[in-house]
């Protein structure tokens, strides 16, 4: 099972944080060694960390792929570098971010990626999408649920349907993008 999450809070005259999102979905898609499973329903969250900048518009993802790990982790940035994201501030306003949540049973630290995401275990922005698309399983000998519970993140969750947004369809584009 590998976990991405996606999130944007930066809207632009010409696309809002669900285009960006949809956007680096459609990129992800696109490469033929990756293939979307799964996406989550989308979450409006609060920022964490750096307060002073605009909500969040989050999901998580299941994919599969043949791509070892630190591959995976540079298409991901590829995708935000296509994209023109910025990193300015540590936890600041982004256009799209990409992170690997999950990768299998791995478990792996270098200077630029860490597996299991160091910090999902206190973001319910990425747990509660992953209770949603994944069920209550065990992760690191607890239940999603019980992840949420034990977590220290008192900010603001809430469910949240753009009006561009239908996710069944948007699966189903996704996997029509190509062959598998």
């Amino acid at each position: 099972m590998i976990i991405l999450g996606l999130g944007s809070n930066i809207e632009e005259k010409d696309k809002t944080r669900y285009q960006n999102i949809v956007e680096a979905l459609n990129l992800l898609a696109e490469n033929e060694n990756i293939s979307i499973e799964k996406v989550s329903s989308f979450y409006e969250t609060e920022p964490i960390g750096f307060l002073d900048q605009p909500d969040f518009l989050n999901i998580v993802i299941q994919i599969s792929t043949n791509l070892a790990p630190l591959d995976l982790l540079n298409v991901c940035a590829d995708i935000e570098k296509k994209m023109k994201r910025a990193k300015t501030i540590k936890f600041g306003p982004r256009n799209i971010d990409i992170d690997v949540i999950l990768y299998n049973d791995v478990s792996l630290i270098t200077d630029k990626l860490i597996i299991p995401h160091p910090r999902f275990q206190e973001r319910k922005f990425v747990l509660v999408p992953m209770l949603e698309i994944l069920g209550d399983i065990n992760i690191q000998g607890k239940t999603i649920k019980q992840l949420i519970l034990d977590s220290n993140d008192n900010t603001k969750i809430k469910k949240v349907s753009p009006k561009e947004s239908n996710i069944k369809d948007l699966l189903s584009n996704l996997k029509g993008k190509r062959d598998v």
